[in-house]
């Protein structure tokens, strides 16, 4: 525990190691808590983005934070990534209160106060990207560049292709998609997954259950048993779902997970 957050793998496969749970505030509105587990470096970036819009426009509505991962991280329906603790989703501002939800968002959002999120998450946080409609990028673009902003940065930001913070994403036509790098979240990541065969309780890796898996499939994938994956789930049965994520105790190092590079 003294060791802080862990990131473990990746966005998309991997799982989250003494995570926070995102705190309730009066710049942000909690949508789901239950889903708001972070690694502390992500919820402190995101908390100093969303004060510096506050701080900037006091008249901002709190702005909606959706789903980031669960306690332990792994998969979360129905999102490839938010797997480890770095992804969150995030509402757009609006004039008023309550989200609008008409197709088109980029004609009825507050793009002022749009832009200034984006912007506080590029200049004061490590973000590593920002998934979001090209719809609503080019509003965004062109607001930022009648304000003055340095054309040369504003291009660097958007129109960089797979180099760009700010990306295309589709079906996220109504919210941001934010990742941040998480450095020292992730490096411990890296270091403590050989050595997580030392502390049993936290040997485990997450498996999400797809078309034809049984746990005895699973057992013999991960070299563990039938009798201790059901003990970890609290599984009465041997029945699985499509989609179910199952903690997998490993009596070894596991040779199967993921790790990022240094």
């Amino acid at each position: 525990a003294s060791l802080g957050s862990i990131s473990i793998g990746f966005a998309d496969e991997g799982r989250l190691v003494n995570g926070e749970q995102f705190p309730s505030g009066p710049d942000w509105t909690v949508v789901s808590p239950s889903l708001a587990w972070a690694t502390a470096e992500t919820v402190a970036f995101l908390k100093a983005a969303l004060q510096q819009v506050r701080k900037e426009h006091p008249h901002a509505h709190p702005l909606r934070v959706n789903q980031m991962s669960t306690r332990e991280g792994g998969y979360l329906r129905p999102h490839k990534s938010h797997q480890n603790g770095r992804d969150v989703d995030l509402g757009f501002y609006y004039p008023t209160a309550e989200p609008s939800r008409i197709r088109e968002r980029e004609k009825v959002i507050d793009v002022a106060l749009n832009w200034a999120l984006v912007k506080a998450l590029v200049t004061l946080t490590d973000v590593q990207l920002i998934l979001v409609d090209r719809r609503v990028q080019k509003v965004l673009y062109a607001h930022a560049l009648q304000l003055g902003e340095n054309k040369a940065w504003l291009d660097s930001l958007f129109h960089f292709g797979r180099s760009s913070i700010v990306q295309h994403a589709r079906r996220h036509r109504d919210h941001f998609h934010v990742r941040f790098y998480n450095p020292r979240a992730q490096e411990l990541g890296r270091r403590v997954a050989p050595l997580l065969a030392q502390r049993p309780e936290q040997n485990i890796a997450m498996v999400r259950v797809r078309k034809g898996d049984t746990l005895g499939h699973i057992a013999r994938r991960f070299g563990t048993s039938v009798t201790a994956i059901q003990k970890a789930n609290r599984l009465r049965s041997s029945f699985l779902k499509l989609s179910q994520v199952l903690k997998i105790p490993l009596r070894g190092p596991c040779v199967r997970c993921p790790i990022p590079p240094a």
